[in-house]
């Protein structure tokens, strides 16, 4: 019925993307407290100079993009991944699904235009994830227990159309029979990062399997993003959170390999596999004790990308406890995350005495034009309840250690277009 759809498109709005503005237009018709927020945010920073290691790329296939979601979210018979898909389309901002792919990247590249204080010229790096399918130990590809599948070539190519916003982040899976070539052939087209979900992918990072690809990886000087912690929003497919284990990136580490945790590990518990006793111990403190293992004090790092989500705000509290550790920490927005109201709650951040009361207003008008802007607004008001002290302002820029050399920052070099695995989603049924 008309009224079951406007309730059904009510409850989406307010969990999904609640906008009120065109993001060319938030210098116009912001308050001057939000105004003034924005300008306190980058008061000791370029917009040009910030990066943003972690940003997705939305895609379910429209337009022959060879992006893949799993089947389950076009389908009457799962009624919350349907519900999950409509939401994620309306933090994107899609108002037409059989334009999905073009719409959500064309709301990424304005919003990425305009997340900056009036005036200001250039904009902020963001490293574009591509995101593999999943693979069995024999190599097989596995499109029924594939969540999401955002085609190497496809990204290439939106950072070959967009060199002033974009770099290429490459996902390769490990057991692909020909995950070597791989590396090296996207290592060539510029990506210097390599994006990893294992719980959603499939892979145990420390599986022998591996071994080749690491030792390919510290050949190569390339970075690994991995996520580590639980994982919900790529779920179709199934997801294995014993995967998300920190202590698994202990079997890159030893080859030598960087690797960023993604999320700092903030989120769910794991079995402490170093422990006899096989005690349950949560991911954040599993993260630290690699991260104040001495030897890794060059290898591991930590994003903080979606960690001012409700779920993570415990761990964030005591991230901002270990200023020690700040120098190891980037920036990423975990885009589109900040866009989804179900996933962010300002509200709580005050009850927690992570940022003051006065600022939930303006943050909230920040969002409804921009997300990004939020994003990134909100992190720079971060503050420890206890000490007081913010992440420093390093966060938010290049890292010498991860980035390295020149190269990564130059745009990939086009990569010809390749015929996806699988078939287009069946776009009417969202």
């Amino acid at each position: 019925t008309l009224f079951r759809s406007f309730l059904v498109n009510r409850l989406v709005r307010k969990l999904g993307g609640d906008f009120n503005g065109e993001p060319d237009h938030i210098h116009e018709e912001l308050s001057d407290e939000a105004r003034s927020l924005i300008a306190d945010a980058y008061s000791d920073v370029n917009v040009s100079d910030l990066v943003d290691y972690h940003t997705h790329v939305v895609g379910i296939g429209a337009g022959n993009t060879g992006c893949y979601v799993h089947h389950s979210h076009f389908s009457a018979l799962h009624p919350f991944m349907q519900l999950k898909m409509k939401v994620f389309m309306s933090g994107c901002h899609v108002h037409n699904v059989e334009n999905a792919d073009a719409e959500a990247m064309n709301r990424l590249i304005h919003l990425v235009a305009h997340a900056k204080p009036p005036g200001s010229s250039g904009n902020a790096i963001h490293h574009l994830l591509a995101f593999d399918q999943v693979y069995d130990t024999n190599g097989i590809a596995q499109p029924d227990l594939t969540g999401l599948y955002i085609p190497n070539e496809y990204v290439a190519q939106l950072v070959e159309q967009n060199p002033t916003k974009f770099r290429l982040v490459c996902s390769v899976h490990p057991y692909r029979k020909d995950s070597l070539q791989e590396l090296e052939k996207w290592y060539l087209a510029g990506a210097r990062i390599v994006k990893w979900l294992p719980n959603s992918m499939k892979m145990n990072p420390s599986d022998p399997l591996c071994a080749p690809f690491y030792d390919k990886m510290a050949e190569l000087g390339m970075v690994l993003l991995c996520h580590v912690g639980d994982e919900h929003s790529v779920s179709g497919g199934g997801v294995i959170n014993a995967l998300g284990n920190p202590l698994l990136l202990r079997a890159p580490l030893e080859k030598g390999v960087k690797v960023i945790a993604a999320h700092c590990a903030s989120e769910g518990s794991s079995v402490d596999i170093e422990d006899p006793n096989r005690s349950r111990v949560d991911n954040f403190s599993l993260w630290l004790r690699l991260m104040k293992d001495p030897a890794y004090e060059h290898l591991l790092f930590g994003d903080i990308s979606a960690i001012i989500g409700w779920r993570r705000l415990d761990a964030l509290v005591q991230l901002l406890g270990e200023p020690e550790l700040h120098h190891r920490l980037v920036n990423g927005s975990d885009y589109p995350v900040p866009a989804l109201n179900v996933v962010v709650f300002t509200s709580t951040m005050v009850k927690k005495k992570l940022i003051p009361a006065s600022a939930q207003a303006p943050l909230k008008e920040i969002y409804s034009y921009n997300p990004l802007l939020f994003d990134f607004c909100t992190k720079r008001l971060l503050r420890c309840p206890s000490t007081g002290r913010p992440f420093p302002v390093s966060v938010f820029k290049s890292h010498p250690s991860i980035t390295g050399d020149t190269a990564m920052s130059r745009p990939a070099v086009p990569v010809p277009k390749e015929v996806s695995p699988h078939q287009n989603a069946p776009l009417a049924a969202v």
